[in-house]
């Protein structure tokens, strides 16, 4: 028997509070994660880049709750557009991988995005090695 307008109407209500719910303990573990970026938005502009991140995960195919919040997390890491930028254009070609799991997909993010902090984290020590160094001559 079909829902009567008033039990689709609860149910999408129960749906939103559901969505709703999950999206603030998601906000809660990105404010952990990623303390100093969440510190320089506000809680509207929180919110909005954790539903953001939330509605994208799902366009690509990620519905378990630990492939959406490794999205997310990966969206605090490298920038909203990280699927389509061409700085981090490996997050696309993985994001492309037709037959492969969003299991694997999702691992795949995560080992690249570790590389490439572990990278950029070589580079930025190097170039402080190699700063140039005033000296105090006669003191």
């Amino acid at each position: 028997m079909a829902k009567t307008k008033e039990e689709q109407q609860q149910d999408a209500a129960a749906i939103i509070a559901a969505r709703d719910q999950h999206i603030e303990k998601i906000i809660s573990m990105m404010c952990e994660a990623h303390r100093d970026e969440a510190l320089n938005l506000s809680q509207d502009e929180l919110k909005l880049k954790v539903i953001n991140g939330f509605d994208k995960a799902l366009q690509y195919g990620f519905t378990l709750d630990e492939h959406v919040i490794e999205f997310i997390d990966i969206i605090f890491t490298w920038g909203d557009d990280f699927d389509a930028s061409d700085k981090t254009s490996w997050a696309s070609e993985i994001l492309s991988w037709k037959d492969t799991s969003n299991d694997a997909r999702i691992r795949g993010l995560i080992e690249k995005s570790e590389d490439e902090l572990e990278k950029k984290a070589e580079y930025i020590q190097k170039t402080k090695d190699h700063e140039p160094r005033i000296m105090n001559h006669g003191q």
